[in-house]
């Protein structure tokens, strides 16, 4: 399952599916590490650039979308974490986080302001790996970015935007018993989005 936060605006009544919402809003831009060394290959330990092809917002029919978080290419993973590859970290996009830096404690990822305070924080977890596992088996490994509540409702009342999620949940099921082969199906759902105009 993912879920992915964003700002919206509606326009009008020409609403996109929820799988075209989802999609504009995951593909919107990431982060790639701007190696300054050819020896340094770890994402934090050089800057980092946000390369998006989109505009901010997307216009999608009568929709404005404002998308918040955008994950990091990283370049190379350690290989006992090669789990992280395929969901790494993500972190919100510079159109909301430009003045906040970027720390770690206690092995946690956080955006802090100019007070030291923690706006943003990035944590994974990691559930029963294994050694070996069917190919197509989804990996027991995800993350979340949390963000302090009056943050992001002081950045949505200035805009007068309205906060939704876009969820995507991926059910794989083996085509018989003992198979590696899977059948996919994937489900999409707007989660606290309203198509009525404010």
């Amino acid at each position: 399952m993912e879920l992915l936060p964003f700002a919206y605006k509606i326009r009008g009544s020409a609403i996109p599916s929820e799988e075209a919402i989802y999609h504009a809003v995951q593909k919107f831009g990431q982060y790639i590490p701007a190696n300054n060394f050819m020896n340094i290959f770890n994402c934090l330990d050089n800057d980092i650039s946000f390369h998006t092809n989109n505009t901010f917002p997307i216009v999608t029919n009568d929709v404005l979308l404002f998308p918040l978080v955008a994950h990091i290419k990283s370049l190379a993973i350690n290989i006992w974490q090669y789990y992280r590859m395929f969901d790494g970290l993500s972190l919100p996009v510079p159109q909301i986080s430009d003045k906040l830096a970027i720390t770690i404690k206690n092995g946690k990822l956080r955006l802090i302001n100019e007070n030291n305070k923690v706006i943003f924080k990035f944590e994974d977890f990691l559930f029963g790996l294994r050694d070996r596992t069917y190919y197509h088996s989804g990996i027991p490994y995800g993350g979340y970015l949390s963000v302090k509540t009056d943050f992001i409702e002081s950045i949505l009342a200035k805009q007068g935007l309205r906060l939704a999620y876009a969820c995507k949940i991926s059910f794989k099921t083996r085509k018989y018993s003992g198979s590696e082969e899977v059948n996919e199906n994937d489900i999409y759902e707007l989660i606290n989005f309203s198509k009525i105009i404010v």
